[in-house]
């Protein structure tokens, strides 16, 4: 009998497929971010590949929704402290920068990328 640890590691993968693949693949073609996978997109995938039952299906899919709930909350939070880390930084510079430093600065800082609904910092100044 397979382990709920390699079970869960399937699930993780199976997760990680369609999200990175099937959903960046659409959202390339219509010019938008990928948005990832609704619970019921991933469970119907689920269960074509692995064959499950009804009962799984209702099974398995509060797991799922309770998942990215969960990974919207952490998005949310990381998107906060990324917003309060940067006007903290911009703050600090403005005692020593001139408005028109800062501004330039502002300007031609790294800025963030979206790459498959993650940020992303573009290089380092100086690295290009």
């Amino acid at each position: 009998m397979v382990g709920r640890g390699w079970i869960r590691i399937f699930f993780m993968a199976l997760i990680a497929e369609v999200i990175f693949i099937s959903e960046g693949a659409f959202a390339q073609q219509r010019g938008q971010p990928p948005s990832p996978p609704s619970a019921s997109e991933i469970v119907a995938k689920m269960k074509q590949q692995l064959n499950l039952s009804d009962e799984q299906v209702n099974q398995i899919t509060p797991v799922f929704e309770a998942e990215i709930q969960r990974m919207e909350s952490l998005r949310t939070q990381a998107t906060t402290r990324m917003e309060a880390l940067r006007n903290d930084t911009e703050s600090k510079l403005a005692q020593y920068l001139t408005p028109e430093q800062l501004a330039e600065w502002k300007n031609n800082r790294p800025q963030a990328h979206s790459v498959n609904g993650q940020q992303k910092m573009g290089p380092p100044p100086g690295a290009e």
